[in-house]
Parts: C-alpha cells; sequence; structure tokens
C-alpha cells in the first residue's frame, strides 16, 4: 500500500465539521417540525421531516468517517474505505424517497385546494432557516477545499438543497402576505404545496447523481480517467523497459484507490529483487501522487499464465 498525504489530513477536521453540522440540523429538524404544527404548514413539516431524516444521516457519516481513519485490522485488512459509499448511497436513496414524497404529497394538497397557513410564523421559520443552512452550506464549501471528503460533499448538497427549499418558501408565504386581499388571494392558500410540487422534482437531481457515484464504486466500476492515467504511464515505462506487455486492473472505493498490475517481462531477462523493486519505484513514480489512498500491487512473471488474477479452488494444482 502507497499511503498518501493528503488522505492522512482527512480525520478530526472532517469529523468536526461533521459535528456541526449534525448539531444545526438537529436544531432545525425541530425548529421545522415544531413551527409547521404550529402554523399548519405541510412544506414546514416536511422540511423538518427532511432535516431529521438528514441528522440521522450525518450521524452516520460521522461514524463512518472516524471509522476510515483507522488502520486495517484482520477482519478487515483493506480498512474500511467500503463503508463510505454504503453510507453515501443510503443516503442519497433516502433524499430520493424523501423528493419524491413530497411531490405527491404536494399534489394531493394542490387537488384538496390548498389551506392558509399561519404566514407571520412561516416567514420567521423560513427566513431563519434559510442563512443558517445558506451559512452552512459555504461553511462546508470553503472547509472542504482542504479536506476533499466526499461525506462533505454529500452533506453539502444537502444544506444547499434544505437551502433551496427554505428560500422558496420564504419567498411562497411572502407573496401569500403580499396578495392578502386583492384578487390574487386565492394563490395563499395554494402556496404551500406549490412550491413543493416545482421544487421536489429539481431537488431529485442531486440525489440521483451522488447515487450513481456510489453504486458506481459499491459495484467496483473502474473509473475511465483512473483506467486512462493508469495506462498511459505503464505504456510509457513498458517502451523504456522492454517489458512484453502488460495488464492492469484498477477501481476505487471510497478514498482508496486499488490498482494491480501484472507485467510479462522477456524469458531470457534476469533481474534480481533489486532489479525488480527499482522497476517498481519507477512505475510508482510514473503513476504521480493521488488524493487517494492508494494499494499498488506489481506482479513481475516470464509466463503468460501468471498476466491474470487466478482463483484458487480445491482443484487448482500449482507447479
Amino acid at each position: 500500500m502507497i499511503p498518501d498525504p493528503a488522505a492522512a489530513r482527512v480525520g478530526r477536521p472532517e469529523a468536526r465539521v461533521l459535528g456541526a453540522s449534525l448539531l444545526l440540523t438537529l436544531l432545525v429538524a425541530a425548529g421545522g417540525i415544531a413551527c409547521g404544527l404550529l402554523s399548519g404548514s405541510m412544506a414546514i413539516i416536511f422540511d423538518g421531516l427532511f432535516s431529521g431524516i438528514d441528522a440521522a444521516m450525518t450521524a452516520v457519516m460521522l461514524q463512518v468517517a472516524r471509522l476510515v481513519r483507522r488502520e486495517a485490522d484482520m477482519r478487515h485488512q483493506f480498512g474500511y474505505w467500503h463503508f463510505e459509499p454504503l453510507v453515501l448511497a443510503l443516503n442519497s436513496c433516502v433524499l430520493m424517497l424523501l423528493c419524491t414524497y413530497a411531490f405527491v404529497n404536494a399534489v394531493m394538497g394542490l387537488m384538496g385546494g390548498g389551506h392558509v397557513p399561519e404566514l407571520g410564523l412561516a416567514l420567521l421559520y423560513s427566513g431563519l432557516v434559510s442563512a443558517g443552512c445558506i451559512g452552512m452550506y459555504l461553511y462546508q464549501r470553503t472547509a472542504n477545499r482542504e479536506l476533499r471528503s466526499d461525506l462533505i460533499s454529500l452533506d453539502m448538497q444537502g444544506w444547499l438543497m434544505s437551502g433551496i427549499i427554505s428560500l422558496a418558501l420564504l419567498a411562497s408565504f411572502g407573496i401569500a402576505v403580499l396578495v392578502r386581499g386583492t384578487q390574487f388571494e386565492g394563490f395563499a392558500a395554494k402556496a404551500d404545496p406549490l412550491v413543493l410540487a416545482l421544487l421536489a422534482p429539481l431537488l431529485l437531481i442531486g440525489p440521483v447523481r451522488a447515487a450513481r457515484k456510489a453504486f458506481r464504486e459499491i459495484f467496483m466500476i473502474t473509473p475511465p480517467a483512473l483506467d486512462l492515467h493508469v495506462r498511459t504511464a505503464l505504456d510509457a515505462v513498458a517502451s523504456r523497459k522492454g517489458f512484453v506487455s502488460y495488464e492492469s486492473y484498477s477501481t476505487k472505493v471510497g478514498r482508496a484507490e486499488f490498482v494491480e498490475l501484472y507485467i510479462l517481462m522477456p524469458k531470457d531477462r534476469r533481474a534480481g529483487v533489486e532489479d525488480l523493486d527499482a522497476l517498481r519505484e519507477e512505475i510508482e513514480l510514473a503513476l504521480g501522487e493521488s488524493r487517494h489512498e492508494r494499494w499498488l500491487t506489481i506482479s513481475f512473471t516470464a509466463d503468460p499464465r501468471w498476466m491474470k488474477p487466478r482463483s484458487w479452488s480445491p482443484h487448482t494444482r500449482l507447479i
């Protein structure tokens, strides 16, 4: 394994950022549910539930951030990197379901004619939460420029989504206040469900993208950019050192990069352990540094049989 200096910096600072996010999320969730019940606004209740679920997911992400700092052990010999895409996938799927529920609930509200909530309390809640959400999003974006954490990136999306919802609620409730006593007063009853019906499909975009990325890592689909980078580096070394051919296998899971290289050497070439280690060093330099934890395996052989990973079974005979 080739440790990456950037990955070592991710740990306590990441946990601190997620901890602050969790605290604010709990406050928003409690305030949203309470204000939603008092004002009679289904949109605010949804916002509170959204924040409550997000708080639970943030707590899980905080635990994962602590897990990935641990060294590999006998049970998890490749480390804990694989937990990260699992949590990202779970979080994304929950947000997708929540957005779908919000849309259905909004359509049902519109079909039922809507209702007018307590607009003063609704405006106060929407304004405070909008400021808090946007503030946390900017704080996390600044912190993540150095940390480069996928967990914080997903949490940022959650805060941005919450901020957009709250701003839309603020705008709709503000318009509802302005149209009272006018010919457009009927809008006040439909403002609450209408804004949800418009926003819910748009808010699906972020979770869908995050879920797609997470499931690609869960299924160990090789990132094209990583594969191209590895092959380009190996082509250059192979042409200089006269390798007959090579096979490369690479993937990314969480913050870990796994690269396996099988290099076919000429049969008449004699190389000692020190020579092979020097070749490994040259290949490592050609690959360059990575912002992820890199597990690099390089195998040299003169027998084409060993150019691919071999699975062992009771019927396998090694001579």
